[in-house]
């Protein structure tokens, strides 16, 4: 497993007398260099995602979530 970071940018203005803005989403650093060049990543906003490398790591890391439910219609009155 691996974590990727992803920030709200400040993205330089578009326009001769605009403002610089902020995302209001978070992207990683190759999103933001691809959708908005120029931007820099505001560093407070940082969030921190796992990446999993497979669904077995996936569910391991979630501890067996939902083991041992019975189906429905399949349980005691």
């Amino acid at each position: 497993m691996k974590d990727d970071e992803y920030f709200r940018w400040l993205v330089p203005p578009t326009t001769p007398r605009g403002k610089p803005r902020l995302t209001t989403y978070h992207l990683s650093r190759s999103e933001a260099a691809e959708r908005f060049p120029g931007a820099t990543p505001v560093m407070s906003s940082l969030e921190v995602r796992p990446v999993y490398g497979n669904r077995d790591e996936a569910n391991a890391a979630r501890g067996n979530i939902g083991a041992g439910i019975v189906a429905a219609g399949g349980g005691a009155p």
